[in-house]
């Protein structure tokens, strides 16, 4: 099955791409907790540090 974005997905992509840091987290916040829980297994406990620094650089870099 191919991934179908909702309009509004699109629309806050292309506004974090801008720069949108509140359209970035709209983004982002639905997702958060189950990747902050994966990357705690993986990481040993350190998921809310690790996945923060991901998401910081997924901004620095969609925005760029």
């Amino acid at each position: 099955m191919k991934y179908n974005p909702s309009v509004e997905e699109s629309e806050l992509l292309e506004r974090a791409r801008a720069g949108d840091r509140a359209a970035f987290e709209a983004l982002v916040l639905p997702h958060r907790e189950p990747i902050v829980r994966f990357v705690s297994i993986l990481s040993g406990g350190e998921g809310e540090d690790v996945a923060q620094e991901a998401f910081a650089r997924a901004f620095d870099t969609l925005a760029s």
